[in-house]
């Protein structure tokens, strides 16, 4: 029988323009939040970020995006909240989930989830 770990802290970091790998698949695994957050303190200032799946090795671009340069304030939070078990980001064995912010701004990224622990 299938079961799954008990949620979790899977990633978490400040983003660089350079779209980061956030996730390896070691087993299946769900993602179900998404927390991105522009800490800067600046006024005016905005920042962009970005969230990437990859499940067979195209790599982070446009065409394995899921946000593509979504538009933060300052001091802005955005929850991404899948609460519903079976209803999150679906990531296969060697599946990838990517992050990248768009600017030097500081955007850190906090990613949960579940994984597959039985068979």
């Amino acid at each position: 029988m299938e079961s799954f770990a008990p949620g979790a802290l899977l990633f978490q970091a400040s983003l660089t323009a350079t779209p980061t790998t956030a996730l390896v698949a070691a087993v299946p695994t769900e993602i179900t939040k998404i927390i991105v957050c522009n800490a800067s303190g600046h006024s005016g200032t905005t920042s962009d970020f970005s969230v990437f799946h990859d499940e067979n090795g195209d790599g982070f671009s446009a065409t394995t995006a899921l946000y593509f340069h979504v538009e933060l304030a300052k001091q802005e939070t955005v929850v991404l909240d899948i609460n519903t078990t079976g209803n999150g980001i679906q990531i296969g064995t060697g599946g990838k989930l990517g992050v990248a912010g768009g600017t030097a701004h500081p955007i850190t990224v906090s990613v949960y989830g579940v994984t597959r622990v039985g068979r």
